[in-house]
């Protein structure tokens, strides 16, 4: 026997027609061709899928990670993919989500030197200033991959040029390796003095550090914005002790030519300072 339910149910599908489930839960098959089509820029069939769970943000993977905490957004900033970043954003994708080392969209666009994606994200509200898991900003990012233009344009927007890690490195010392972005950040305002937690500043780090790619011009680079050399570590070393202890010969030779030209150089000065007293007061005359 049939039930007044029953009736009224087939009463419905009559009138409106069967009635398709919402589904439950995003189905997998789609998780990877929502993940596929990110890959391959794929807007209109990115979209298609995404309308088909009627905008629903709690079920998209925007914020799953596809691997190491990265999620599609990560992905398509790295890759400086406008049109992808512009759809995900759209749909909800959160700007400010971290990966597994702390490190967001921003990050990952401003490590790729995809500048504009860089000023997408701002545009959009990320924070320029945030750091990941080791302390760096987005800027430290874009300075040890050496890309200029994206670090001009994030100091441009504001970014902090004297910013420090974890362990209190600057960025100047991400700049090591690139002589030329040493002087764009001292000209942006970066401290040449800046010291980490030990008390080393970027010229000490210049000194140790072997891997430089021509640590020499790194440490001509330093000297000439006028990086101290009487510096004492917090461990109570001299930057020359430093130097012989981590560094080598040619460091060591580098540092002690610069103090001996440093010391000819203040001595002719105080020789001129002490002819020009004397001609003035012979040209004064007797008092």
């Amino acid at each position: 026997m049939r039930t007044i339910k029953s009736i009224f149910n087939t009463l419905k599908r009559a009138l409106h027609g069967v009635e398709k489930p919402r589904p439950k839960g995003i189905l997998n098959t789609d998780i990877n061709l929502i993940v596929a089509a990110a890959e391959r820029g794929q807007i209109k069939e990115l979209a298609r899928l995404f309308d088909k769970y009627n905008d629903d943000a709690s079920i998209f993977p925007l914020t799953t990670s596809v691997d190491s905490g990265r999620t599609m957004l990560h992905r398509a900033a790295a890759k400086g993919d406008l049109p992808l970043m512009t759809l995900l954003i759209g749909r909800g994708a959160d700007i400010k989500q971290r990966d597994t080392w702390g490190a967001s969209p921003l990050h990952l666009a401003a490590a790729s030197g995809q500048t504009k994606a860089v000023e997408l994200l701002l545009e959009r509200g990320a924070a320029f200033e945030a750091k990941n898991e080791a302390g760096w900003t987005p800027l430290a990012a874009a300075t040890v991959k050496g890309h200029r233009e994206t670090m001009e344009f994030l100091i441009s927007s504001g970014a902090d040029v004297n910013a420090q890690d974890g362990v209190g490195l600057p960025v100047l010392y991400a700049a090591l390796p690139y002589p030329a972005l040493i002087n764009l950040l001292i000209d942006s305002g970066a401290n040449v003095e800046a010291a980490d937690s030990g008390g080393w500043t970027p010229l000490v780090w210049a000194c140790a550090r072997k891997d430089l790619p021509d640590q020499r011009a790194t440490m001509e680079a330093l000297f000439d914005r006028g990086a101290r050399l009487d510096i004492v570590s917090k461990a109570g070393k001299s930057l020359l002790a430093i130097a012989k202890e981590y560094g080598s010969e040619q460091t060591v030779a580098l540092i002690e030519r610069e103090i001996a030209e440093r010391e000819a150089s203040m001595l002719r000065l105080r020789e001129d300072i002490t002819v020009r007293r004397i001609w003035l007061k012979d040209k004064r005359g007797p008092a």
